[in-house]
């Protein structure tokens, strides 16, 4: 990894990454890294399914709050140049609060970020030297990017835009810091907290970039890791969009009311912030999608379905995405083999077969392209060319994740079904250039970490 060149095309920062805190099931907040940095949530665990997964903290409280690893700061090589991007999203709020500071032995509280009742946040004892202070909306998910840039001069970032810049008296030498605490101010070396003055809040990702970037590195930051916040457009002629589920809806979050529907008895997975799953061998557990979705597209030869999906074990041969009519029993299916995945009954005209793997989340994209011509991806990349029969998907009565239609939305095979966990669900209205599609698989992947 020393020796791969820094350039904003190829996965951002990793050279200079010193820690990098995804979210997880347990206490541990993982350093994606391997470095070993790792956060500790301090308390009764609370957790958020919602973005892939968090830790929350509540309000008007010392108890729970999470420790950053202190050691991470301590090690840079120049302890007054660094960046910190924060992923976060305040869930209420009254009075002047903090949500996170460094301490040492001989200066309790070296630097602190403060968040205010009139939306705005900014370093805490700082004078402000251009631009404003950034603000910030209840339950909306934010980047706050905090950029030294030396002993005592700091930049404020939101959502990947410069808000303001700041001089503190103090200088802050990180080598010297002794506590890192998230949601609590430290009056003393992590302690000493003040129930009036920690901040009510769902925490989602971290990183510490051992520099300080330049903005347009922080624009860049932000625009890599936005999509699994649903922030960002889709692609043009977005029809409907299912992500996560709250009971057996399987809600389309555009507002078109073209929902999905669990069918049997519910199982759900908490994986990337929750899907649904669908056992092996069975008949009984699948996924209605919204069949007038596909009626009312404008032209019924051009669409493009993205899959997220994760498959959990396999054998055979099994189908996970069919569409009926009651003319063409199987107007599409999706195919999938031991290693491979294509449409089924389609001859291969270019490219080859996509491949998938056990255990791991693939977005699976199938592009009608035209009357008799399909395209597929695996995570936005083009795989293979294919002519396959003549369908118009306005006749279709039954669509279906999962099973394979014998008849519209029945006539089952438990030989036939895929054993997977379904996160997210989009229907665009036209064929998707090769482009768009590789950029929807980018706009959504960070949430599967990807």
């Amino acid at each position: 990894m020393g020796t791969t060149p820094f350039t904003l095309s190829n996965l951002l920062f990793i050279v200079e990454m010193r820690m990098y805190l995804r979210d997880q099931t347990g206490t541990s907040w993982i350093d994606v890294t391997s470095s070993g940095n790792n956060g500790v949530y301090v308390g009764g665990l609370l957790t958020t399914t919602r973005f892939g997964g968090g830790y929350t903290t509540p309000a008007n409280q010392i108890t729970r709050y999470i420790l950053l690893p202190e050691n991470a700061l301590q090690n840079l090589s120049n302890g007054n140049l660094w960046t910190i991007n924060i992923w976060m999203e305040v869930l209420s709020h009254s009075g002047a609060r903090y949500f996170t500071s460094m301490a040492s032995g001989s200066n309790d509280n070296m630097f602190i970020m403060q968040i205010n009742n009139d939306s705005t946040f900014h370093p805490w004892s700082s004078v402000l030297q251009s631009g404003s202070h950034a603000t910030w909306s209840a339950n909306v998910p934010m980047m706050v990017t905090i950029c030294r840039i030396d002993a005592s001069t700091y930049r404020i970032y939101k959502d990947g835009l410069f808000t303001g810049a700041y001089t503190r008296a103090a200088s802050n030498e990180t080598k010297t810091v002794t506590g890192w605490v998230l949601d609590q101010e430290q009056d003393s070396v992590k302690g000493a907290f003040d129930s009036a003055q920690n901040t009510h809040a769902n925490w989602y990702e971290m990183s510490l970039i051992n520099r300080n970037l330049t903005d347009t590195e922080v624009n860049a930051e932000f625009q890599r890791t936005k999509g699994r916040y649903n922030i960002g457009d889709h692609a043009t002629g977005l029809v409907f969009y299912l992500r996560n589920q709250t009971g057996l809806n399987w809600y389309d979050i555009v507002g078109s009311g073209a929902n999905g529907v669990y069918v049997g008895d519910l199982m759900t997975t908490s994986q990337y912030g929750g899907g649904y799953t669908t056992p092996e061998n069975q008949v009984s557990r699948y996924i209605l999608l919204p069949e007038q979705a596909l009626q009312n597209l404008p032209s019924g030869f051009a669409w493009t379905v993205n899959v997220w999906m994760e498959v959990l074990s396999h054998s055979g041969l099994r189908y996970f995405c069919s569409m009926a009519s009651s003319s063409i029993d199987n107007a599409f299916i999706m195919e999938l083999t031991d290693t491979q995945l294509y449409p089924y009954n389609s001859t291969l005209q270019s490219g080859s077969h996509a491949s998938w793997d056990l255990n791991v989340p693939m977005m699976v994209t199938i592009n009608r392209v035209n009357a008799t011509t399909w395209k597929t991806y695996k995570n936005g990349t083009l795989a293979g060319i294919y002519s396959s029969a003549d369908i118009d998907t306005k006749t279709v009565l039954g669509w279906v994740l999962d099973q394979e239609q014998d008849s519209v939305k029945g006539t089952f095979n438990s030989s036939q079904n895929t054993h997977a966990n379904w996160y997210e669900v989009a229907l665009f209205g036209l064929s998707l250039s090769d482009a768009e599609v590789s950029r929807e698989f980018d706009l959504r992947r960070r949430r599967f970490y990807v």
